[in-house]
C-alpha cells in the first residue's frame, strides 16, 4: 500500500473513532486494532495521539473546504449554492457525536479550539462570499452587512451546539446547522 493511501486510511479510521467516541476514550492500541496495523507502523506516521487527532481535524476541514470550493465554482445561483452549502456542512458535521465533541473539548482543549477555528473559517469566509454574490444577483438584502449575517449564523451555531442544549433537546449538529442558516437566510432574502 502506498504511503498516501496509508495516511488516508489512518485518518479515515481515526476520524470515525474520534468523532464517534471522543478523544480520551480512545487509545492508540484501539486505533491500531481498528485500522488493522501494528503500533510501530502507526507511530511511523504519527508520533502521538495528539498529532494524529490534529491531522484528523485538518484532513476533515480540508475535505470540507475542497467540497465547498467546488460548490462555489459552479454556475448556480447564490440561493442554490447556499442550499448545497447547508447540505454539505450538515452532512459533514452529522458524523460528529455531540458526546464525543464534549469529550474532545474536555480532554484536549487546545485541539478542540483548533477544531472550532477551522469550523469558523469554513463557515464565515464561505458564507460571506455566497451572501455577497447573492446581493449582486438581487437575492439578498443589500442594507445588511453580509459579515454581520454570517457572524449571527456562527454565533447562533456556537450557542446552540453547547452541551446542555444539544443533549437536553436531542438535536444533532446537522439539525442545528441547517436550522440556523435556513432561518437567518430566509430573513435576509429580498421579498
Amino acid at each position: 500500500m502506498g504511503k498516501q493511501k496509508t495516511y488516508k486510511r489512518i485518518l479515515e479510521y481515526s476520524r470515525n473513532i474520534f468523532f464517534e467516541v471522543g478523544y480520551s476514550k480512545v487509545s492508540m492500541d484501539e486505533l491500531v486494532h481498528e485500522i488493522g496495523m501494528s503500533k510501530a507502523t502507526l507511530y511511523r506516521y504519527y508520533s502521538s495521539k495528539e498529532e494524529l487527532f490534529e491531522a484528523v481535524v485538518d484532513d476533515f476541514f480540508d475535505e470540507i473546504e475542497e467540497e465547498i470550493y467546488h460548490i462555489l465554482n459552479t454556475n448556480l445561483s447564490s440561493d442554490a449554492i447556499i442550499e448545497k452549502f447547508i447540505y454539505t456542512m450538515s452532512k459533514r458535521l452529522s458524523i460528529i457525536d455531540p458526546n464525543a465533541a464534549y469529550d474532545i473539548e474536555k480532554s484536549t482543549p487546545l485541539l478542540f479550539k483548533k477544531f472550532l477555528e477551522r469550523r469558523k473559517i469554513a463557515i464565515l469566509d464561505n458564507l460571506v462570499n455566497i451572501l455577497e454574490n447573492g446581493k449582486k444577483e438581487g437575492i439578498y438584502r443589500s442594507d445588511i452587512s453580509s459579515i454581520i449575517v454570517a457572524n449571527i449564523i456562527l454565533a447562533s451555531i456556537d450557542q446552540l451546539t453547547k452541551k446542555e442544549f444539544v443533549i437536553n433537546n436531542e438535536f444533532s449538529y446537522s439539525d442545528i446547522f441547517g436550522s440556523v442558516i435556513s432561518t437567518v437566510i430566509d430573513g435576509y432574502k429580498l421579498r
